[in-house]
């Protein structure tokens, strides 16, 4: 949100999500997540860099699209 109003550099702590918003697809950084909500027994983790998507969900295999 900072990047977006515009703040300077030097009060910003990680990385702007513009490019994102603007339709690039070259994100250098690792996205992680975590689901536990509605229908799950234990967490879901979420690894994506890139193209690629790697889904780990305890009692099911490894997914990597």
């Amino acid at each position: 949100m900072l990047d977006l109003g515009g703040a300077p550099a030097a009060e910003r702590d990680g990385h702007g999500l513009g490019p994102l918003l603007d339709g690039g697809d070259d994100w250098p950084y690792p996205v992680y997540g975590e689901y536990l909500a509605e229908a799950t027994t234990a967490p879901r983790f979420m690894i994506r860099r890139g193209r690629y998507k790697y889904i780990h969900e305890e009692g099911a295999p490894p997914r990597l699209h």
